[in-house]
Order: structure tokens, then sequence, then C-alpha cells
């Protein structure tokens, strides 16, 4: 989000008649492309909010704007065509060429979709990345006390031809311990 609002927020710039204009385009094509799932909108006291051409005729209801410059709010706001998106909504302050300073909302919102979308495929990713690490790991441990234990077999073998009489001591070499 931050990014995409420095960006729109880097373009605010104002026209001949004074009003607030945004100069260029955003470097996300999803901002022009209709319903494209990133939205933009500046709310504009007095006149109607500049918005982005993804929301194509749709507006964004902001339900508590911020007041404060330092403040963001987060809310799940309806998008186009009754979608959920995020939004990030921050308050800023700019002089325009007569110097007054004029503050406005501005929203960015992506589509939930796309943010439910992407958690699932990472879901689905750290999900097998972890399983194929507990084979790996569940086949060195067992390797490993099958291996490792090897040579505590032949002691237990040889402790038993002993018992049984079948030899009367050990022969090999074994740990100390």
């Amino acid at each position: 989000f931050n990014t995409h609002f420095e960006q729109l927020a880097s373009l605010l710039t104002f026209d001949e008649k004074n009003e607030l204009v945004v100069d260029g385009e955003l470097s996300d094509p999803r901002f022009s492309k209709q319903f494209g799932g990133l939205y933009w909108q500046i709310d504009v006291p007095g006149s109607a909010p500049i918005r982005s051409r993804s929301l194509w005729d749709e507006t964004l209801s902001v339900p508590t704007p911020p007041s404060e410059t330092e403040e963001e709010h987060i809310h799940a706001l309806t998008g186009p065509n009754d979608t959920t998106i995020l939004s990030l909504e921050k308050l800023i302050t700019i002089d325009n060429p007569a110097g007054q300073r004029k503050q406005f909302v501005v929203t960015i919102g992506i589509d939930n979709k796309s943010v439910s979308n992407a958690l699932t495929g990472f879901s689905e990713d750290i999900t097998s990345g972890l399983g194929l690490l507990y084979l790996v790991l569940l086949g060195s441990s067992l390797g490993l006390i099958f291996f490792g234990l090897k040579p505590l077999e032949a002691i237990r073998q040889g402790m038993e031809a002993i018992r049984a009489g079948k030899q009367p001591r050990m022969s090999g070499t074994f740990p100390s311990e």
C-alpha cells in the first residue's frame, strides 16, 4: 500500500485553475484497467473525488477519514461490483500555488480476492515445503537411529552368546564404554 500511496502522492499537483490534479499514471497497470483490482481515490473538499480509472463510475465511501496527517486508517470497504477491498486512507497536506494549505484524504485499495489468493498460494507453498522438510528430517532421524544403534546390536548378540554358553568372551573391536 505505502509504495502505491507514495507514488500517487508524488503525482499530485495543481492546474492553472488551482484545482488538484494527478499528473501522470501509477506504475501498476491495474489502476488503469476497469475493475482491475487496485484502486485509488482522492477526496477533495467541496468537489467530487478524483478516482482511478479502475473504479470506473464507482466511489469509495471512507467511513472514518483520518483527521491528522500522521494518522493511517485501514478499512474493508465495498468496492466496484460489490467486491470487498482492503484500503489504506491517509490525510495529506499540499500547498497550492497561491500558498494556501490544502488537505486531501487519499485512499488506496486492493481487491480482497487478490490478497486471499496470495495468502492461499503462500499457505500451499509453505505447507508443501514444511511437509517435505518433515519427511527429510524423519528419514534422517530414523537412519541415524538405525545406523547409530547397529554397534550396540553387535554387543547385545555377543552378550547373548556368552549367556548361552556359545562363547567364553566377546571378540571384536568395541567402544571402551
